[in-house]
């Protein structure tokens, strides 16, 4: 029945290129043989090694070039070459392919390659990059080159076809695609293109193209037009302008040199771990105020609190701290306006970087809590042979951006369960900040003691007389 059926096929095709109906075959063909003949397995086709039947859309036209191309590619068929000379023309108009099969978007007017539009997710090449082409027998062309292959796949793919090689995808939740987002890629096409030796040497042999220069190309290949030259910066070739410029960036320095090469054909992420790997210098910023930093303190209480709490151990000889303190803190403040913030990235280590404000609250307070009185004694002992009360310190603002604000007059002397609280209860104002600062300035700057109430989670915050409090307001 196959047979029967091709047969009948073979004899319409051939009575309508012999004209022996009284039909058009050029009115016939568009309109019915174009429709189905294409995906009808009827052809007699040969991949080198057996005859088989395949349907002119997977068929190949028998040309010096494509032979070329597919060289020992057993997936590639093309037509027997023992049919009338008829049908071959008819065969033809039914969509035999003269050239490698090419999938692709087109672009649309604005170059832009629509790749996805559904709710939420929207994706466009821009530039008329898209990132999934395919080209049927690219890979094994690139892996077993000759002359004649490297000359076709240069003039008949590679230039046509460079915007889609590496590119810029573009991402939006909105189909305007405002506030989108641009990602470089490199298609699977282009790392063919750039990753394999297929190009000829003038050394003989093949090389990838990055080792070449258009002028090292042979004469067959398409080299003055614009598509070309694009298509040598788009695969890194070798460009005479920039490598002369290179050398006198880098002074003949082969390290610096593989880094700035290695930068320029990075993706987008690459090149951000690349960044991110260097220390950089940023100008000074303003200095924190401590008034506003205070002012911002605050959490919601969102649960039910039950209130309690003691009042701080009294320092004495304020005057004398509050003065150093003061003097302290001007030339920190100056250094710290006047100097650049090197932003380094190093593993994180432990330090005594705070170790002079530790010690003065634990001269201070013996490691007993500012906000509960409380502490215990740890089970260690020190070189001296004691066994020390524990502590921690609390930082009432952040000196991550503030060095002068690691000090003392920065910190409180608190328990483990206090430090629980300041970092994870609610705080509350129960006075004024800018009332009680606006009385001390009234008084001269003078005061037998200063205080804000707060409110410290379940803990009843009272007055805190201690260095840290004068030192707030």
């Amino acid at each position: 029945e196959v047979c029967t059926g091709v047969n009948l096929i073979y004899t319409i095709l051939f009575l309508i290129a012999r004209n022996s109906c009284n039909i058009e075959p050029r009115s016939l063909i568009p309109n019915l043989l174009k429709i189905v003949l294409p995906s009808i397995r009827f052809l007699r086709s040969f991949n080198g090694r057996k005859t088989k039947y395949k349907a002119p859309k997977d068929i190949y036209n028998n040309s010096p070039e494509l032979h070329c191309y597919f060289q020992d590619n057993p997936e590639v068929c093309f037509i027997c070459d023992d049919y009338p000379d008829e049908l071959i023309s008819l065969f033809n108009d039914l969509g035999i392919n003269q050239k490698p099969k090419i999938t692709k978007r087109n672009p649309d007017n604005n170059g832009f390659v629509i790749i996805s539009k559904s709710h939420g997710y929207h994706r466009r090449g821009l530039n008329k990059f898209d990132p999934d082409i395919k080209v049927d027998g690219l890979e094994n062309a690139v892996s077993n080159p000759t002359i004649e292959s490297s000359v076709f796949i240069w003039n008949n793919i590679a230039v046509p076809h460079s915007a889609c090689i590496r590119g810029v995808v573009e991402r939006s939740s909105r189909k305007t695609y405002e506030n989108s987002s641009k990602e470089r890629q490199v298609t699977g096409f282009g790392r063919l293109l750039m990753a394999s030796a297929w190009l000829p040497s003038p050394n003989k042999g093949f090389v990838k193209p990055s080792e070449l220069s258009l002028a090292d190309l042979p004469i067959e290949f398409e080299k003055d037009t614009p598509h070309a030259k694009s298509l040598s910066l788009t695969m890194r070739m070798k460009q005479p302008e920039h490598e002369q410029a290179l050398e006198v960036v880098t002074e003949g320095d082969p390290d610096l040199k593989m880094l700035i090469e290695h930068y320029q054909s990075a993706s987008d992420a690459e090149r951000k771990k690349i960044l991110k790997s260097i220390s950089s210098e940023h100008p000074p910023e303003p200095a924190p105020s401590f008034k506003e930093g205070l002012k911002k303190l605050g959490r919601r209480q969102r649960g039910t609190t039950q209130q309690g709490g003691t009042e701080g151990s009294p320092v004495s000889d304020t005057d004398r701290y509050q003065d150093k303190l003061n003097e302290d803190v001007e030339q920190e403040v100056a250094k710290y306006q006047s100097t650049s913030q090197i932003i380094s990235f190093s593993p994180v280590r432990d330090r005594s970087m705070n170790a002079e404000a530790r010690d003065f609250l634990y001269e201070q307070y013996h490691g007993r809590c500012q906000v509960t009185g409380t502490t215990f004694p740890k089970a260690s002992r020190n070189i001296n042979g004691v066994s020390e009360n524990y502590f921690e310190s609390c930082a009432l603002l952040s000196y991550t951006n503030a060095e002068y604000l690691n000090d003392a007059g920065n910190m409180l002397c608190v328990s483990a369960d206090t430090m629980a609280k300041f970092k994870c209860a609610s705080i509350t104002f129960l006075d004024s900040l800018e009332d009680t600062i606006e009385t001390f300035k009234a008084n001269g700057g003078l005061a037998e003691s200063v205080s804000v109430k707060i409110r410290l989670g379940q803990a009843k915050s009272v007055p805190s007389n201690g260095v840290s409090a004068t030192l707030c307001v």
